[in-house]
């Protein structure tokens, strides 16, 4: 049996084989470089996070300080995770999902639709919890 790489489309590594059979194609995803920087963000904020309190408590989400103008939190609380297991099954199932979903409906669709729903999230916690000073 033979093998050779015959060519390489983007993120995709198509190798033939050919055999007394015939020839086989044999399919080996890599991971898409906008999901490995995205987990890659996530892993290093939120380790960053347990490490440093100060760090986690500045970034989380909290209606207060958002108030009162620090907008960051609307977005870096979506790479703050509470503990490693939460890390750890967000970043496995966008591994798993991600690439999919991405080579369907595309690479900038797919982080206006990552970010969008980063920012959509922090949004409704604030509606849902914002209690405006009577006055």
């Amino acid at each position: 049996m033979s093998k050779r790489i015959n060519k390489f489309v983007g993120l995709r590594l198509i190798v033939e084989s050919q055999s007394h059979q015939g020839k086989i194609e044999i399919y080996m995803e890599l991971m898409n470089t906008t999901v490995l920087l995205i987990i890659i963000a996530n892993v290093v904020i939120s380790y960053k996070g347990f490490k440093d309190r100060w760090f986690f408590e500045k970034y989380k989400f909290q209606i207060g300080p958002v108030v009162k103008g620090e907008r960051i939190r609307l977005l870096s609380s979506g790479f703050l995770h509470v503990d490693q297991s939460h890390l750890f099954f967000n970043m496995l199932t966008l591994y798993f999902f991600a690439d999919p979903v991405m080579r369907y409906i595309g690479t900038p669709r797919f982080l206006a639709i990552y970010f969008g729903s980063l920012l959509a999230g922090s949004l409704f916690g604030w509606f849902v919890w914002y209690q405006p000073c009577p006055g």
